[in-house]
């Protein structure tokens, strides 16, 4: 009897304990958060950072060769990916990890465990692992915390690096931008999105622009224009059955583009026509472009566009055309604009 009142006041101090408020005071290695996104990947890292306080790596038990760390302090560094990607060439699901690392003198394995919410690497278990991979550490200027970041940053790839001491590890993560949006756009017009003109217009446009996903693209664009016809969903249908080897349709759909299109519209296409036009063309554009609407702001932007390209005397007489109609607000930049041109 008296076993079972002791153990029920034991359970019952325990519980108590729990109930107590524990208060927020400093860490000595203090918590950082870093992130970047790639296409419409969001990386983040959440970690602790220890101080070096004139220790060295490998020594007293500080990163020590040969064995797992939790590469940070406290808690697991946990790494999280939105969607798959690829680390070092090998493929990771999207998820959250607890990043390990195993230093060695010549490499270093990164540890990517699917138990992020252990405490440091003392409860890690390999049957866990999502993932290793070999790098090779370098050397860099001193580092007091640890510290992680991201550089090398393009639009389909970043590069994580950790800092401590003077030791450096780098590796690569690759997201596959074009199958990651495509996919997120399947799935985004089965909702609200795909209810209004805007919506699949901008996802077909988006695989327009990537040459990715086409024939899934028409079918967005088709969607957009039953919905409500517009110069861009109407052109990017147009500019889609062009790279599908329909022709015929394509400038069809072009030229019913351009018969809806307004001033603003047709600037704006001027403005992003490439490399895949010549200067010729471009001008003929901005030439049907005065022609259709005679205002001063279409004169205004074929100036523009003959300035950009060097065309000084062209330039000059399409400002003079801008200047003859415009409001009396205007009058004073457009004088300004002619001027720095025959000074130059």
């Amino acid at each position: 009897m008296m076993i079972g009142v002791v153990s029920l006041l034991t359970a019952t101090h325990y519980l108590q304990a729990q109930s107590i408020p524990v208060v927020k005071l400093p860490r000595q290695s203090q918590r950082a958060i870093v992130g970047q996104t790639i296409g419409i990947t969001d990386i983040t890292i959440r970690y602790h950072r220890p101080a070096i306080r004139g220790r060295k790596l490998h020594q007293n038990n500080i990163a020590p060769l040969g064995k797992l760390w939790r590469a940070g302090a406290n808690e697991n560094t946990v790494i999280e990916f939105t969607h798959p990607v690829k680390v070092e060439d090998q493929a990771l699901p999207a998820g959250k990890y607890g990043l390990h690392m195993i230093p060695n003198k010549e490499e270093w394995t990164l540890v990517f465990s699917k138990n992020y919410r252990s405490w440091g690497s003392y409860y890690y278990k390999k049957e866990e692992d999502a993932l290793r991979v070999t790098v090779k550490p370098t050397q860099g200027p001193a580092q007091e915390w640890l510290t992680y970041s991201f550089s090398k940053v393009a639009k389909n790839s970043t590069v994580v690096t950790m800092q401590w001491a003077t030791t450096q590890i780098s590796f690569k993560i690759a997201v596959d931008v074009n199958q990651v949006v495509v996919a997120n756009l399947q799935d985004e017009m089965r909702g609200l999105s795909g209810y209004y003109w805007q919506g699949p217009y901008l996802a077909a446009r988006f695989c327009n622009i990537n040459n990715c996903n086409l024939k899934e693209a028409i079918q967005w664009a088709n969607r957009s224009i039953g919905i409500k016809q517009t110069f861009q969903n109407l052109l990017v249908k147009s500019q889609l059955l062009k790279k599908t080897d329909q022709p015929k349709e394509s400038i069809k759909f072009k030229e019913q583009a351009f018969k809806i299109a307004t001033e603003q519209d047709l600037v704006q296409y001027g403005y992003n026509l490439g490399q895949e036009v010549t200067n010729q063309e471009r001008n003929e554009h901005f030439a049907y472009i005065v022609k259709r609407f005679n205002t001063w702001t279409a004169y205004q932007a074929q100036g523009v566009v003959f300035r950009y390209f060097g065309e000084k005397n062209n330039a000059i007489k399409s400002f003079e055309n801008a200047l003859k109609r415009a409001p009396q607000t205007q009058k004073a930049r457009l004088e300004k604009a002619i001027t720095n041109l025959k000074k130059n």
